[in-house]
Order: C-alpha cells, then structure tokens, then sequence
C-alpha cells in the first residue's frame, strides 16, 4: 500500500511525514494526506479511537467525510431542526453537511479506526494543537483542560465546539 506519497514525473514517490497531532482524549491521529500532498484538494487524517472515548460535538463551515476502517463509532449530526444517529461499521462512509453540528465516539469494547477527510483548512485545528502541545504537553492535563484548550484553539481556527451537556 502506498502512503503519503506525491509522485513526480518521473515516477518517484516521495513520502512526507507530517507531525502527528498528540494522543488525547483516548484518540490517536495520523495524517494519510496532507493538503499540500494532494494539490490541496482535500486533507485524510487517521483516528484510532478507544472504547468510550471520542470527539465532543461541535461543528465547522466546511463538509467532513467518514470512512470506518475497523470497529464501531456512532456519529451524531444535527443539522439545523435534523438530529440524527448513525451507527457506522467497516466499510461505511459518511459526510456531515458544512455548518452541521457533530459528534463521535467509539461505543464498543475495542479500539475503532476511521479516516476524517475534509479540505486542507482543517489542518490549521491539527497543526495548532501540535504547537500548543510543545509549549505545554497536553499529555500533563486534566480532561477538563484539555476540552478548554482545545475550545480556545478551535475558536482561533474555525472550529467550534458546543458547550458540555
């Protein structure tokens, strides 16, 4: 399998290797495919999620697409009036409409992986949690300073979480 690659003329991959975003919240990320990797067409970001563990709602003004590789997560979307739930398992695919508030978690006992695959200006919330992390390791804080954290980066980056039920 090809990862991350860009492929010149002459058909020589090159692999970049992007700073992962640091493990929280019971979440690993990975970039597959960076924006700049793909003519900035769209960005693909792995997350392996663990048992009871996930992503708060909040939303974005751009569309995020869903690909479960393996497991179970259980994708919240309220679009205006529209609530839904939907249970996705290997192989389903999902997009949540720009603006659409959204949540996700992992509901079973074992670990489950999805991509994420947005447009590259997702990556600015990634990338500024990678900096974030170096000045103050989030691995060093409670949850409930993770979340504040995350909140005051995401408002700086377009992503906006809701407020905690």
């Amino acid at each position: 399998m090809i990862k991350n690659c860009d492929f010149r003329e002459d058909g020589q991959g090159t692999v970049s290797v992007a700073a992962a975003p640091p493990d929280m919240l019971g979440i690993a990320m990975q970039w597959r495919i960076r924006g700049a990797e793909a003519q900035d067409a769209f960005c693909c970001l792995e997350l392996t999620i663990q048992p009871d563990c996930g992503v708060p709602r909040h939303h974005h003004d751009y569309v995020e697409s869903f690909y479960v590789l393996e497991g179970k997560i259980r994708l919240e979307i309220q679009d205006g009036t529209t609530s839904r739930v939907v249970d996705c398992l290997p192989g389903d695919a999902v997009s949540v409409p720009a603006g659409a508030q959204h949540s996700f978690f992992n509901p079973i006992a074992a670990a489950a992986r999805l991509l994420s695959i947005s447009i590259p200006k997702h990556e600015m919330f990634f990338d500024a949690i990678v900096d974030a992390d170096h000045a103050a390791p989030f691995s060093e804080l409670p949850q409930s300073e993770i979340m504040r954290r995350l909140a005051l980066i995401g408002n700086k980056t377009s992503t906006f979480f809701a407020e905690p039920k």
